[in-house]
């Protein structure tokens, strides 16, 4: 769940483990984009750069990318981890990051037009996204 600081616009992630019923705080940062691995033992989070965590709450974020853009995670498959970055002032692009975070992302599509919600489809070999291409938003 995400939750929100007092009157600020931040917000962090957390985990509610329903059979203990109790909440784990997993950010600190304002960070409140995230996806679950597939095995659900992790979560994939982000506000600037991409970070990966137990979703436990044990240890500490591991760093999956650098740069200046923000990089906002929308889908995690056993294929990769899809998330949206601007390309340029005219350009924005959906990005793939090897799920092992082994590799340098590398850009699935770039368009002048909006980019939203890139999602794998459950077998990783398709992806779904919306565009503004056509004047309205069309998957």
């Amino acid at each position: 769940m995400t939750v929100r600081r007092g009157a600020t616009r931040a917000s962090d992630l957390w985990v509610y483990d329903a059979a203990r019923g109790t909440p784990t705080r997993l950010t600190f940062d304002g960070s409140n984009w995230s996806n679950w691995s597939p095995d659900g033992k992790r979560l994939v989070f982000g506000k600037g750069r991409l970070f990966v965590t137990s979703a436990d709450g044990v240890g500490k974020a591991e760093q999956l990318t650098t740069g200046e853009a923000n990089q906002l995670v929308s889908s995690w498959s056993p294929a990769g981890i899809a998330f949206l970055q601007r390309v340029s002032d005219s350009a924005n692009g959906i990005w793939v990051l090897s799920p092992d975070g082994g590799a340098k992302p590398r850009l699935f599509i770039e368009s002048s037009f909006a980019l939203w919600h890139p999602a794998f489809s459950p077998d990783g070999r398709w992806m779904a996204y919306v565009s503004h291409e056509s004047g309205g938003d069309g998957v």
